[in-house]
């Protein structure tokens, strides 16, 4: 599944695009993103 800019923003909160194209690059799942996101359902 590809992932958008709106998929690791709705996980990670607001982040600079650099950091969000990174972490598209990376291939990480948005399963992997949401474990290692934050803990307390906060943004970054």
């Amino acid at each position: 599944m590809t992932k958008t800019r709106q998929d690791v923003v709705s996980v990670l909160g607001f982040i600079e695009d650099v950091t969000i194209a990174e972490i598209i690059a990376s291939g990480a799942s948005l399963d992997e993103l949401r474990e290692a996101g934050p803990k307390d359902g906060l943004p970054c």
